[in-house]
């Protein structure tokens, strides 16, 4: 199966590391057409988070899911960039109120 193979989670875990490399760049020292890609980047690895658990769902099923506890800190991952994602998409949003 592949959400179990040692390559998709390799996969993963290379994708964790780019991500938290895109991260630590982010900051006011930017112009505003970087920290756009940065931005963009970050909606990107949110969508592979995503996916990620989409394809695990579909995989394993929703109790074979449950059953290995790191899966509870992906998913909590996933559920707050999708909320973090739909909050800033408002316009009156916390993030866009300067």
């Amino acid at each position: 199966m592949i959400v179990t193979s040692s390559i998709f989670n390799n996969i993963m875990i290379f994708v964790i590391c780019a991500n938290t490399f895109i991260l630590a760049l982010e900051g006011n020292y930017f112009e505003p057409d970087t920290f756009t890609k940065i931005e963009q980047s970050n909606t990107f690895f949110n969508a592979l988070y995503l996916l990620e658990f989409l394809v695990k769902i579909i995989g394993i099923g929703i109790t074979g899911y449950f059953t290995d506890l790191n899966n509870y800190l992906d998913l909590l991952i996933v559920a707050l960039s999708v909320l973090d994602f739909a909050l800033l998409a408002q316009p009156n949003s916390i993030g866009n109120t300067i």
